[in-house]
């Protein structure tokens, strides 16, 4: 059965990344569509249409990834509150060189200004949309649809590259990094952490022994229009050892860990991750 797996994350510094997984399925004659703001997107050199040139302007943009199992042919549609501009790349865009692996873009639809559309047919393999601003004036909210027309194909949203080998209940998925709990003292439970769920994109509340008796606070915020980093903030109410892990989409990982008997300090690392243009 072929396969879509989708997923969308606000900013790009990615050199390579592993096929994003999910867990929640939708039938393929239903559009995968999702809403965001590129008003703090990274920073990047927009191309002109699908190339060869480069526009001159540093532009506010925000990233979608998608892959595909087989050949299909995918509609995209766009449509902003601002004068927008989408971009379709195989594979990961080279932070260098905007024009590598450009397949498509697209401006004005015929809905003109606010409306962007792109009909591609694609192979199986990794692909990135990148919906903007036309110029670095350019902002606002957006609303994306992705359809790929195949009655076989399935949907499945996910953006978070998680830790093999450790359940999908044990981590969280916050800001598109993946975070886990372990090396827990005392535990029945394998030594792992379990989220609470909380319906929360950028917080998770872990608990170690027990589901009321929550540990563990950890946050994983967009800095990047800030100090062009992505920070990691964690409070935890516990004199057990543990370590948290927080990793990125391009697989770089950053622990933080207690030794048992030690009460838990609090960690502000507002440079965890550059992962930012």
């Amino acid at each position: 059965m072929k396969k879509i797996t989708i997923g969308r994350f606000c900013v790009l510094g990615i050199l390579a990344m592993a096929l994003l997984a999910g867990t929640s399925t939708v039938r393929a004659d239903d559009a995968y569509t999702y809403t965001g703001s590129n008003e703090r997107g990274f920073l990047w050199h927009r191309p002109i249409g699908s190339g060869p040139d480069i526009s001159g302007n540093n532009v506010r943009g925000v990233a979608t990834f998608f892959s595909l199992s087989d050949t299909s042919r995918c509609m995209i549609n766009s449509a902003q509150d601002f004068d927008g501009y989408i971009h379709l790349y195989s594979g990961i865009p080279d932070i260098n060189d905007q024009l590598v692996g450009l397949i498509a873009g697209d401006d004005d639809g015929p809905m003109g200004v606010g409306d962007s559309v792109l009909d591609v047919n694609l192979s199986a393999g990794f692909y990135t949309l990148i919906t903007s601003g036309f110029s670095n004036s350019s902002a606002g909210f957006f609303h994306n649809r992705v359809q790929c027309r195949n009655s076989a194909t399935e949907i499945i949203p996910g953006f978070c590259n998680f830790f093999p080998g450790v359940p999908l209940a044990n981590q969280a998925c916050l800001n598109g990094f993946a975070v886990k709990v372990d090396n827990i003292s005392n535990s029945n439970f394998g030594g792992l952490g379990t989220p609470v769920p909380m319906g929360s994109g950028d917080s998770a509340v872990f608990w170690f022994f027990g589901e009321t008796n929550f540990e563990a606070l950890v946050k994983v915020l967009n800095g990047c229009g800030i100090n062009g980093n992505f920070w990691v903030f964690l409070s935890a109410v516990t004199n057990q050892r543990y370590r948290v892990t927080v990793r990125a989409f391009d697989g770089f990982e950053k622990s933080y860990s207690n030794p048992l008997g030690n009460r838990a300090q609090a960690v502000a690392d507002t440079r965890a991750f550059p992962h930012c243009f």
